[in-house]
């Protein structure tokens, strides 16, 4: 029979294994967002980012949970453990203003025109590189954390973590983000001449 700590570790990491499933589905539905060619493909890529918000607060509350009782009963006090859930909510509510910003304005500038290849106001919507920038710096950053509970160091390497993990994270989404702009439909049409 499993103890209160097992099961309670067996959530933390299913909200763990949860939270990187809604990681990945926003990342795809923010790379889908990015090329698409018309309006249509557009809004249907932006439907597909709001499945990704309802898992994370499921995701949070598991990780949560099972981490405040991991940490009470066992870890209190450890550096890692308090880093873990400062990033947790850092993550957390920057990923709710930063990201969920990010795509109300697109879907705010892309229900203003109907159908068709997208605008030029859209397009300077989308050619914003905080949504990517701020992905990457979670995602690499939420594995700086999966670090420190692995190896679980002191305040130097708890810090050192989750810092190096994020700016590496934000690096890495600055540079992918320099690519030429996808060409508008009209465009392709007359390259095409």
């Amino acid at each position: 029979m499993a103890t209160l700590y097992q099961l309670a570790l067996y959530v933390h990491i299913l909200g763990v294994l949860l939270l990187f499933v809604a990681v990945g589905a926003e990342s795809l539905a923010a790379w889908g967002i990015g090329r698409a060619q018309t309006l249509d493909a557009l809004r249907l890529w932006l439907r597909a980012a709001k499945g990704p918000e309802k898992l994370f607060p499921l995701a949070g509350a598991l990780i949560l949970i099972a981490g405040l009782y991991m940490a009470i009963t066992v870890w209190h006090g450890t550096p890692w453990v308090d880093l873990g859930f400062l990033g947790l909510i850092g993550f957390s509510v920057a990923g709710a203003v930063v990201n969920g910003g990010r795509f109300k304005a697109v879907e705010k500038a892309a229900s203003a025109g109907g159908a068709g290849a997208i605008p030029d106001d859209v397009r300077r919507e989308l050619a914003n590189p905080t949504l990517r920038i701020s992905l990457w710096a979670m995602s690499v950053g939420a594995l700086g954390i999966v670090y420190m509970m692995v190896v679980k160091p002191d305040w130097i390497g708890a810090i050192s973590a989750l810092v190096v993990a994020s700016i590496l994270g934000a690096l890495i989404g600055a540079l992918v983000g320099q690519r030429k702009a996808p060409v508008a439909a009209s465009e392709e049409g007359i390259a095409a001449q």
